[in-house]
């Protein structure tokens, strides 16, 4: 590497480009300070969806939890959960009726892809531990066949 007078930690044959010229070469990444930030238009429906997925999720478990501690504090106010259901529907106007049964469905929705986290969870468990058993049991039986035959 030859170096030049003009600046000595340069080499000879380099080409100065700009920042903006930097970012296309590294393909569309963007630098804010010390994050790195990509774009891939390929990625975009994936990244659509998955946004849409965890944000009718994040308002899922909000109106769960909405609802279950305005149904609590209606219990505690002396209503059975039938009243407090019909004087929470009873004061809706028609938008509002039709939006709680938006967000009651969101909340469904959310109660049913945790109960299915719930069950895969520990269907993955009992997996792991009914493999870990059977691997333990062959282990013991390789180590006693190990030992009558060196007997």
């Amino acid at each position: 590497m030859e170096l030049t007078y003009q600046s000595p930690m340069m080499p000879a044959a380099y080409a100065v480009i700009s920042a903006d010229e930097m970012t296309y070469i590294d393909g569309g990444a963007l630098q804010i300070g010390s994050y790195l930030i990509e774009f891939h238009p390929e990625n975009l429906l994936a990244a659509a969806v998955n946004f849409t997925v965890n944000f009718a999720q994040l308002m899922g478990k909000a109106a769960l939890t909405a609802a279950v501690g305005g149904l609590l504090l209606m219990h505690e106010d002396g209503l059975t959960l039938s009243q407090s259901v019909s004087y929470y529907w009873d004061g809706q106007s028609k938008a509002g009726k039709v939006g709680t049964v938006v967000v009651g469905g969101l909340a469904g929705w959310y109660g049913v892809l945790k109960g299915i986290q719930i069950y895969n969870t520990a269907k993955s468990l009992y997996i792991e531990l009914k493999n870990a058993y059977e691997q333990t049991k062959a282990n013991r039986a390789a180590a006693q066949a190990g030992v009558l035959a060196a007997a």
